[in-house]
């Protein structure tokens, strides 16, 4: 699921519909990366803002609203790219509304010879929610001949 996710960061971030957007693309980057190295619990606004965007200690999102703005703009041309050149990638990167974890998709009209597993975990907290499917997502994505959905 890593190799799917890094080929289609590739795919996207040499792309005509993300070749002038330096700090979306690298956002989307940041984000892929940052999802190898930290647990889903991390990706909070305020981390995102001072370790992406720059901004001091004490940032505070609610004043400042630069990562959902970003983020936003983000999955507007992710919306784009797949719409357009990217409307045959066979997995497509995808930002949730409301959080900053990417997901791998396929395509609704992709066929595949591997079974699917969907992924739901519910919780009173959403955060946990979201951590928990992101990690079994993770690891069931390494499992070979599986395909795994959020």
């Amino acid at each position: 699921m890593a190799d799917a996710m890094e080929t289609a960061l590739r795919r996207i971030s040499s792309s005509e519909t993300f070749r002038l957007a330096h700090q979306q693309r690298e956002l989307l980057a940041f984000l892929v990366n940052r999802l190898k190295a930290t647990p889903p619990d991390e990706f909070k606004e305020s981390i995102i803002g001072l370790e992406f965007f720059g901004r001091r200690a004490g940032y505070d999102p609610k004043a400042d609203p630069i990562v959902r703005v970003e983020a936003h703009r983000l999955r507007r041309r992710l919306e784009t790219y797949y719409r357009t050149e990217g409307s045959k990638d066979p997995w497509r990167i995808v930002l949730g509304k409301g959080n900053y974890i990417p997901t791998l998709e396929s395509p609704p009209s992709a066929s595949f010879a591997h079974p699917l597993l969907a992924v739901f975990v519910r919780s009173e907290d959403e955060m946990t929610s979201l951590g928990m499917t992101a990690e079994l997502v993770r690891n069931l994505g390494r499992l070979k001949n599986v395909r795994v959905l959020a």
